[in-house]
């Protein structure tokens, strides 16, 4: 059993994958009767699709080389997506495919091609989204047909900003993770050792609420990242950090903002955005999709932050790393406090005001007396 998609390892929400799975078939002899073969394929955070864009497609042959289009097992194949679709299932299964089939196409492969978009509605700094594909078959030479059973399944992540942290070093508690926080000009911020838990440093700066960010993909004018809600403006809370969920590893973000904090200047310098994710290979699959670790990189140059954490795929924790080797800290974006203005009605506009009336006296007082002389 062999799956596998267009994109392995990062991905956003909203983004339709292309999933290829793979299945063997064994290799039956002319008198074989009543064999069991069926082929399921599992979603774990995504929805299948199915339209005109993204219609599925089956070929079966020897290899993926030489493998022609058949349309006996697409159209079983399409009914039992579009049955998963209506029922709002998350599986589907190929079977009932019968026994002259089989033999006839004993020892080729069955290659399924399909779609999925990614749907996961989980808040959390690590999302992780599966297909599983499991074949169950009798071969030949059980002549009781007793089912034999292969699984294997392709991993896939999203990752975020400010997001959750769960089951921090083995308890039930939860703490965001922070990598972005708003601060005021008069001072700077670094991590404790456990994540969210920001400290003040050379100062005290006040966490700002109400600032307002778009996310743009690739360059600070580029096209503006959505979440799996549509909503694409970010607001700062009572601790200034902002909740940015689904993002691609190896891409570049830019943070803009749109509207500064009450009482504070706009900040106009964007904030580039960068996840670096680390992985291993699966031997089962034969891909590189087992996340071991990841870092959020923030601004760039002398004011770049680094925050590092580590992941264990078979609990989904992840692992905040604050060591003098790896040193993490949150990005601290500054904003200038506004100048007040004069009040109206002090002594400054009073002088001007009373300025103006003298200039405009003395210019009608010359008008007149040009008028005069110009009578005589």
């Amino acid at each position: 059993m062999d799956p596998k998609d267009t994109n392995v390892v990062g991905t956003q929400f909203g983004d339709i994958l292309k999933f290829t799975v793979t299945a063997d078939i064994p290799a039956y002899t002319a008198d074989r009767k009543e064999i069991q073969y069926s082929i399921k394929d599992t979603l774990t955070g995504l929805d299948f699709v199915l339209d005109d864009q993204h219609p599925v497609v089956v070929k079966v042959g020897a290899d993926a080389e030489t493998a022609a289009e058949n349309e006996y097992v697409q159209g079983i194949a399409q009914k039992a997506i579009q049955d998963a679709i209506d029922a709002k299932e998350k599986s589907f299964t190929v079977t009932d495919l019968g026994d002259e089939f089989l033999i006839a196409n004993s020892n080729n492969k069955i290659i399924i091609e399909y779609f999925a978009k990614v749907t996961s509605t989980t808040l959390v700094n690590v999302d992780r989204m599966n297909n599983k594909a499991e074949l169950d078959y009798s071969n030949n030479t059980d002549t009781e047909n007793k089912s034999n059973h292969k699984e294997t399944e392709t991993k896939h992540y999203t990752f975020g900003i400010d997001t959750t942290v769960s089951g921090w070093k083995g308890s039930e508690s939860s703490h965001p993770t922070g990598e972005f926080v708003k601060i005021d000009d008069k001072g700077n911020i670094q991590y404790t050792e456990t994540p969210g838990e920001v400290v003040k440093k050379d100062g005290e700066p006040q966490f700002l609420a109400g600032a307002e960010f778009q996310l743009h993909i690739g360059s600070a004018d580029g096209a503006v990242f959505a979440d799996k809600t549509g909503k694409n403006t970010f607001v700062t809370d009572e601790n200034g950090r902002l909740e940015i969920v689904g993002l691609d590893d190896g891409v570049d973000y830019y943070l803009v903002e749109t509207k500064a904090p009450a009482g504070y200047s706009l900040n106009t310098t964007p904030v580039k955005v960068r996840i670096n994710a680390t992985y291993a290979l699966d031997p089962e699959t034969n891909l590189e999709d087992v996340l071991t670790g990841y870092e959020v990189v923030m601004g760039e140059g002398e004011s770049q932050t680094i925050t590092h954490y580590g992941y264990d795929i078979e609990t989904g924790e992840t692992e905040f790393i604050n060591t003098a080797d790896t040193p993490s800290n949150p990005f601290g974006f500054k904003n200038t406090k506004l100048t007040n203005l004069p009040s109206t009605g002090g002594i400054g506009t009073t002088i001007f005001t009373i300025g103006g009336c003298l200039i405009m006296v003395i210019a009608a007082g010359l008008f007149f007396a040009s008028r005069r002389k110009s009578v005589k």
